[in-house]
């Protein structure tokens, strides 16, 4: 058990600009040193107190480079490309993001041995028989939840110390995000 305290530990957002992101930061504020990342040239929310690294989870000397300098203790994997039917068209692109990008933080976190908290998606399941558990078998029907468990699996091969949140829907306000259900209806 680690007998550094919570405060004092260093957590590495990626994919801080966005919903998730936002809402995680705002969640650990004052509980622990907080870096937050993104592959914007710089940090959405306008808060001086939390530093924030350009990092592209796709870019391998990149991830290398910022973990050895951040030092993480824990990172939080926010960063992933969504766009589920976008992702049945850019394949590749997010092959990149949602796989290589993690297998980039675990190589990169392996020295260190920091814990990656990786943020998956239900889309890992077909939706025939829900609700689901962590005993439920996965059985993604289209290309980014098959991504998703790819990257789930990148996380268990690793060697570093990992746990897995499948989300759902996720809605809500930050600044600049994306549209999602609940601002659209907030919109309208």
């Amino acid at each position: 058990m680690s007998t550094i305290p919570l405060h004092e530990k260093r957590i590495l957002i990626t994919g801080a600009n966005g919903l998730l992101g936002q809402k995680l930061i705002k969640t650990f504020k004052g509980k622990f040193k907080i870096v937050a990342s993104g592959n914007e040239d710089h940090f959405f929310l306008e808060d001086s107190d939390i530093h924030y690294e350009i990092l592209d989870i796709t870019d391998p000397a990149r991830c290398k480079a910022v973990i050895h300098e951040v030092k993480p203790d824990i990172i939080i994997n926010a960063a992933s490309y969504t766009n589920v039917d976008g992702c049945e068209v850019e394949k590749e692109t997010c092959w990149d993001v949602n796989v290589k990008g993690v297998e980039n933080l675990a190589k990169s976190a392996k020295n260190l041995m920091s814990l990656v908290i990786h943020v998956s998606t239900d889309f890992v399941f077909d939706g025939n028989s829900g609700p689901y558990s962590e005993e439920n078998r996965p059985n993604p029907l289209g290309y980014y939840g098959k991504s998703k468990l790819a990257s789930e699996n990148v996380c268990r091969i690793s060697g570093v110390p990992f746990a897995i949140v499948r989300t759902s829907v996720l809605f809500g306000l930050g600044v600049k995000v994306k549209q999602n259900f609940f601002i659209w209806i907030y919109t309208w």
